[in-house]
C-alpha cells in the first residue's frame, strides 16, 4: 500500500462532503464516501480549458476543492479521494483511462483521464468522482476472466442498494465511458 508524505485533513474533507459514517477500509465506507463526494464537489475544468496552471499536490488540492469550495477535473478529485482512501488503509492504485464517451468506434483517443482502483477483500474496484455530468455515484466492481488468452474485463455496476446492469468493457460500445490500463 502507498503511503503519502503528506496528510489530508479528514474531518474538513468529510465536513465539505457531508459524510459522517465510518472511518473503516471496507466497501460500505468506499461506497458512501463515493456517493457523497460526487454529490458535494462539482466536476469543473475551466483551469484547464483557459490553459492556466492546475496544481495537483494535496495542499493545492485541499485549498481548492475543500477550504474554498470550488470545484476540479478528474485529475484533482481523483487525487484529493486517493488521498482520502489511503489515510483510511485503503489498497489504492491510480489507473489512467483513455475517453470513449461520444467518441467514434475505432477512433484511438489519448489517455487523458485518471481514476483509482482498490483492492478490498481480493475484490478489485473502480472508483471515479471525476468524469462531468455523468460521474458515476459508486464505485465499480471489477471481474477479470480469462477467455481464449484474451482478457475480458466485466464490470458490474451497482449502488449501495442494488445492483443495475454487467457490461463488458472489451467490446467497447460508443457508449462506455473510459478504458482503463493496469
Amino acid at each position: 500500500m502507498e503511503q503519502s508524505s503528506e496528510t489530508i485533513d479528514l474531518n474538513a474533507y468529510f465536513q465539505r462532503i457531508g459524510y459522517k459514517g465510518d472511518r473503516t477500509a471496507t466497501l460500505k465506507t468506499l461506497q458512501a464516501i463515493h456517493l457523497c463526494h460526487t454529490k458535494s464537489i462539482a466536476f469543473k475544468n475551466l483551469n484547464s480549458l483557459l490553459k492556466q496552471p492546475v496544481s495537483l499536490n494535496l495542499k493545492s488540492l485541499e485549498k481548492k476543492l475543500i477550504y474554498e469550495g470550488r470545484g476540479g477535473y478528474c485529475f484533482e478529485q481523483n487525487l484529493l479521494l486517493r488521498s482520502v482512501l489511503l489515510t483510511l488503509g485503503f489498497q489504492v492504485k491510480n489507473l489512467a483511462a483513455r475517453v470513449l464517451w461520444n467518441i467514434p468506434e475505432g477512433r484511438i483517443m489519448p489517455r487523458t483521464h485518471m481514476l483509482l482502483c482498490l483492492d478490498i477483500d481480493g475484490q478489485k474496484y473502480i472508483a471515479d468522482v471525476g468524469f462531468g455530468g455523468i460521474t458515476l455515484t459508486a464505485p465499480l466492481s471489477v471481474i477479470f476472466i480469462n477467455l481464449s488468452y484474451e482478457i475480458i474485463r466485466k464490470v458490474n455496476f451497482f449502488s449501495s442498494e442494488s445492483t443495475y446492469n454487467n457490461c463488458s468493457i472489451y467490446h467497447l460500445p460508443p457508449n462506455y465511458l473510459w478504458q482503463y490500463f493496469n
